[in-house]
């Protein structure tokens, strides 16, 4: 079938449904937080204690959240500069998100900065291609209206299956 509804009444995954049906319509970019710093030997530490991160990206047509709620460092080197998320999301396989550092992002890395090392040999960031979420045109009005709505959606949509799957039970016991 070419054209299909998302979310689909008694759909097996909601989490996957979820990933899919955001894809495209959420950017992605980071969010919030994500603050990089980098040391004297080119380890960079993402994110601050006591500021949670929020990011999404997006891999092979899923849209993927990422939160951050302690800090991390990744090693990184003039071969390997760029600092990025890399999500992997597969049905069957659990979700993840790395902290990565690579040579040259790839189109679902999502990018939060690069070390560069000057000719003193001193590191330092450039945060040029850092990849910030913008919204197209809503305001943070219709979007926390958005959130809600699809919230109140899911919730009655979970109610739902629930009674189905019970009265599913009943019928097979009684």
């Amino acid at each position: 079938m070419a054209i299909q509804a998302d979310i689909s009444w008694r759909e097996q995954y909601v989490s996957h449904a979820l990933n899919r049906k955001f894809t495209g319509i959420i950017p992605i970019g980071v969010y919030q937080g994500f603050a990089c710093t980098v040391d004297a030997a080119g380890a960079v530490t993402v994110g601050n204690d006591g500021v949670a991160g929020v990011a999404v990206a997006e891999v092979n047509g899923y849209s993927v959240t990422v939160r951050m709620d302690a800090p991390e460092t990744v090693q990184t080197a003039p071969a390997a500069p760029y600092v990025v998320l890399v999500p992997y999301y597969a049905i069957g396989v659990a979700t993840r998100v790395d902290l990565q550092a690579v040579a040259t992002p790839e189109s679902h890395h999502l990018i939060l900065t690069k070390a560069v090392q000057g000719s003193d040999g001193a590191w330092q960031l450039d945060d040029s291609e850092r990849q910030v979420a913008t919204w197209r045109t809503a305001d943070s009005e219709t979007l926390a209206q958005m959130a809600s709505a699809q919230v109140e959606t899911m919730e009655r949509q979970l109610a739902l299956q629930e009674r189905v799957y019970a009265l599913e039970q009943a019928s097979t016991t009684g």
